[in-house]
């Protein structure tokens, strides 16, 4: 079995702002919420619940803030993929926002930084580039922005950025379920 995760990282401290956020996504946020002080809890619990509400319409996701970015992360990789909606992500809140997207069964790693529009978007799967959108960054810089980009890669770069993807502090990390929509229900032909 292989590591996967999808990360969404926004400049500042948006918490209060978590069911506009997620909103962007199709999600309506009724304040359904476990609070966790440690990663690996958070990470255990997404694991155990998300497939199973995923089939009731709910998305699981969690929410912290670390070193002044917002994070979300998305166990079920879908979020950091939506680049119409993370651009109005970034308009909504007038900040700067990256996703990381790690898939090692499948071999797909991924980065996009989006500031009010999509900037650059860089996704590579099974050892073959299948985007590269945008003007190559200053942080990009030493990478290997090329088929063999891989899980080592996104986490230096996520790291340089000072976005602390795979989170080994103590703080509040908040997992909500959130239903869908019935804009994303008629998207998902529920």
């Amino acid at each position: 079995m292989g590591f996967s995760t999808g990360i969404i990282a926004i400049k500042g401290d948006h918490r209060g702002r978590a069911t506009e956020i997620f909103k962007v996504f199709n999600y309506d946020n009724h304040h359904r919420e476990k609070h966790f002080e440690h990663w690996d809890e958070v990470s255990e619990y997404l694991d155990a619940h998300y497939f199973e509400l995923a089939n009731k319409e709910i998305g699981l996701r969690a929410i912290w803030v670390d070193n002044d970015w917002t994070l979300i992360c998305d166990p079920e990789l879908v979020d950091p993929t939506e680049e119409i909606k993370l651009a109005n992500l970034s308009k909504l809140l007038k900040a700067e926002v990256w996703t990381f997207l790690i898939q090692t069964t499948s071999e797909t790693f991924s980065f996009a930084k989006y500031d009010q529009v999509n900037v650059r978007n860089f996704l590579v799967s099974g050892k073959r580039v299948h985007e590269n959108s945008g003007t190559p960054l200053a942080e990009e810089k030493g990478y290997n922005i090329n088929e063999k980009f891989c899980v080592g890669e996104v986490a230096t770069l996520s790291k340089k950025l000072g976005i602390n993807i795979n989170p080994d502090i103590q703080t509040d990390f908040v997992v909500m379920e959130l239903d869908y929509d019935d804009e994303l229900r008629a998207q998902l032909g529920i």
